[in-house]
């Protein structure tokens, strides 16, 4: 009986909760040969990367993701996380932003937009976007610590 696709993500899912990134890029690269155009299997091969520290593949494959589907949150969430390791604070804050914008309630990437705007001097901009991550999530700590350090 042949597996489907959705249950070959499901399976790369839990082999990154166990951090076995290695084993995702091996089962992922096979299956981009089948599903070139699936933004799902590109988002967690960048992840993989990323917790491998290779940040051009991550690079390559959260651009991916994101020039698939656009309007998916987490891919551009994930991308603003690779620009900002990069130091490409600007386009960071238009990942984070559009991830934002996509889902207003994310409150990882409000927190990661207030972030890279403190590192560019934004402050009263930052702390907007530390409010609205615990407007949204009261007791999210890191955003509590992030906006502290931001007064």
């Amino acid at each position: 009986m042949a597996v489907s696709f959705q249950d070959q993500i499901q399976t790369l899912i839990a082999l990154y909760r166990q951090k076995r990134f290695q084993e995702i890029l091996a089962k992922g690269d096979a299956l981009v040969k089948q599903y070139p155009d699936a933004a799902a299997l590109h988002n967690i091969l960048g992840a993989a990367n990323a917790g491998l520290g290779c940040s051009e593949q991550a690079l390559h494959s959260f651009s991916r993701a994101v020039a698939i589907e656009p309007e998916n949150a987490e891919s551009q969430n994930n991308l603003g996380t690779i620009f900002e390791g990069r130091g490409s604070l600007d386009a960071a804050i238009d990942s984070y932003r559009k991830a934002a914008q996509l889902k207003p309630d994310y409150t990882v990437a409000h927190n990661n937009l207030g972030n890279v705007l403190r590192q560019t001097g934004r402050l009263e901009e930052a702390m907007a976007s530390f409010l609205k991550a615990l407007e949204l999530k009261p007791d999210y700590a890191e955003a509590h610590n992030n906006l502290g350090v931001a007064t």
